[in-house]
């Protein structure tokens, strides 16, 4: 175990796993929210748009209108590791209440997290080892259980879990190992 090393994918790569209306719904949101975000990632994720999108009829796509933003972003985001994890990252940050509830029910699950606290956009990208064990629908029974009231829906689930763990279910083992 001590030679194997720790396997990281790209933060993009996501986007084989999001359906692209998910993806579009995703963007819509957190540029919906920007303002409500700490400067410095608003200004970064402005930067990005700026560097990476492309909206007809703006010169700077970071003042297009959210809706357009985001339409002129799907590229970005399907290409630039960055942009997903600035993207993802404010998405996390803007739903506090909703993270630590996932957050407790994967540390509950015996799940292996980094803090919660823990910048995680400044990582390399996913981790790509899952238990098998603990597929989507496993996971949204356990947080609808624990969560009767909430009505996140189950992609947003989804992407809280992956977002958390930071992980993506590329490589299903038995047991999570120690990584």
């Amino acid at each position: 175990m001590a030679d194997e090393q720790v396997k990281f994918i790209p933060f993009h790569a996501i986007n084989d796993m999001m359906l692209a209306e998910y993806r579009l719904q995703v963007l819509q949101w957190v540029f919906s929210k920007l303002d409500e975000l700490p400067t410095d990632k608003k200004n970064a994720i402005q930067a990005s748009v700026r560097r990476f999108a492309q909206v007809q009829g703006f010169r700077n796509a970071a003042m297009a209108p959210a809706p357009l933003r985001a339409k002129g972003s799907v590229k970005a985001f399907e290409q630039h590791p960055g942009f997903v994890s600035q993207i993802l990252s404010a998405w996390a940050a803007l739903q506090p209440q909703f993270a630590q509830r996932v957050y407790t029910l994967l540390e509950k699950r015996g799940w292996k997290l980094l803090p919660i606290e823990t910048e995680r956009e400044k990582l390399p990208g996913f981790l790509t080892r899952w238990r098998k064990s603990e597929d989507f629908d496993v996971i949204h029974a356990a947080y609808r259980e624990d969560n009767p009231e909430e009505t996140n829906s189950d992609d947003d689930i989804s992407l809280m879990v992956i977002w958390l763990s930071g992980r993506l279910p590329v490589d299903l083992v038995d047991t999570e190992e120690s990584e």
